[in-house]
């Protein structure tokens, strides 16, 4: 083979094994470009759909988990000790105090001396710092819904407005002392400087309560970024006042809140009342409206 054939070869060869130009390069990209764009407007939509219904999901499982500790714990509530305050940016306070057990007492017409174990108190039948115990008809609560210092006596509870009948100003409430071993005895001490259990219940009962609880909702309708949150351990206040101010305790139930409303109406003579709860969550991604949960709960305002 001469050396002209070798090169024509080796020319050929290199001809044959030339790459891309940057006109087909740009072409290609250009194409690609066109094809993903299309694919795009199909995909974007279900996409959003499954992010919408994720979110709806989350906001759903928030919110209704919020509502429902809110609602199971304000049907155990003390009767008439809910409060409902405006805090001035929108939001609510919502306080109560919560029951963990009660039952009936003896009176002094029960035929039980003052002097050993007394009913509610001696000849007034009330207790004072003189007689600071009284006798529970049957047996103390089980375990489970134990009596202990950390709880409170309630009798009587009427709320705000009537003397000697306000668990908040501290005139009918006691803290436990001690439970006698053995008996259905109660000992208690005086709470807010008070040293007696003023009034007699009608119908001899009386309540076993905890420190107060309080819902502070505070919405952002703008960003979406409000909080619902729940305050506990930071004692009675004649006065209802934003427990967040008093170093109480707290806990997160849901962000996100875009708006909320608290609404307890007292039915006349009727001793029951009614409380409206409403709340409104937002997701920030997602295109949908905001959710909204509404509830109403029947109360026994029966002291």
């Amino acid at each position: 083979m001469t050396m002209r054939a070798s090169t024509r070869i080796h020319s050929q060869r290199r001809r044959g094994q030339r790459g891309f130009t940057l006109v087909e390069m740009i072409i290609v990209m250009v194409i690609t470009s066109v094809i993903a764009g299309t694919m795009v407007l199909f995909i974007r939509a279900p996409v959003q759909n499954y992010v919408d219904s994720a979110a709806r999901a989350d906001m759903s499982d928030v919110a209704e988990l919020a509502m429902r500790r809110l609602s199971r714990e304000l049907r155990r509530a003390l009767p008439n000790s809910l409060r409902v305050l405006p805090d001035g940016a929108g939001g609510y306070l919502l306080e109560f105090i919560p029951t963990t057990a009660g039952g009936r007492y003896l009176s002094v017409n029960d035929g039980y001396p003052s002097a050993t174990y007394p009913a509610l108190g001696p000849a007034g039948a009330t207790v004072t710092a003189d007689d600071p115990s009284f006798r529970m008809v049957g047996p103390l609560p089980a375990t489970a819904i134990a009596v202990d210092g950390s709880n409170y006596i309630v009798v009587y509870n009427l709320g705000a407005g009537y003397a000697n009948a306000d668990a908040y100003a501290g005139n009918d409430i006691s803290a436990i002392n001690k439970v006698v071993p053995g008996t259905n005895v109660i000992s208690v001490n005086a709470v807010g400087g008070n040293s007696v259990i003023a009034d007699n219940s009608p119908t001899q009962r009386f309540n076993v309560v905890t420190s107060p609880v309080t819902y502070s909702c505070k919405p952002n309708a703008v960003t979406g970024k409000g909080t619902l949150t729940r305050y506990w351990n930071y004692g009675f206040k004649p006065t209802q006042t934003d427990p967040s101010t008093l170093g109480a305790a707290s806990a997160l139930l849901a962000d996100k809140v875009s708006a909320c409303y608290f609404d307890a109406t007292s039915m006349a003579y009727t001793h029951t009342g009614m409380v409206s709860l409403s709340i409104s969550l937002r997701t920030p991604n997602s295109s949908d409206p905001d959710l909204r949960l509404f509830n109403q709960i029947h109360m026994d305002n029966t002291p």
